[in-house]
């Protein structure tokens, strides 16, 4: 959603997100990794969260690529002309067209983080049963 409503809006509004992804993204994965698990704690969501929330400025660039181009098709001008607003056409026009190329490239990628994303899941799983394990206070539970 960052990158198609940032190529809808204004010229400000699409800057300013696009700075933000900019800044985001210099930070190497594993530091943005490292962030979320210090911020949200560990388990089965947090361990998502981990792995997804540090793609999100690459796969908003991606997204926003995508928004431009379909910005620029006849029928989203036809929308713009007969008065339908920014929200109607987001969600109705530009978002189902731009989450195709989206879902082609989690795809196309996917085989690329799959391994990694269940090996930090597994070390989580098995970490956390053997600290249920070995703990004595949580053994007396």
């Amino acid at each position: 959603m960052l990158g198609v409503s940032g190529a809808d809006f204004d010229v400000w509004i699409d800057l300013v997100l696009q700075r933000v992804m900019d800044i985001l993204r210099e930070f190497p994965l594993i530091v943005m990794a490292l962030e979320v698990v210090a911020i949200f704690g560990s388990g089965v969501q947090n361990v998502i969260a981990t792995i997804t929330i540090p793609l999100i400025p690459r796969c908003a660039r991606l997204v926003r690529v995508s928004a431009l181009a379909i910005r620029e098709v006849p029928y989203i001008d036809a929308a713009q002309t007969s008065g339908v607003g920014h929200a109607r056409i987001i969600l109705r026009h530009m978002v189902p067209n731009v989450v195709a190329p989206f879902l082609i490239m989690l795809q196309g990628g996917a085989e690329k983080y799959a391994s990694t994303a269940l090996t930090v899941f597994g070390f989580s799983l098995f970490g956390d049963t053997l600290r249920n394990a070995i703990d004595p206070k949580l053994r007396e539970r």
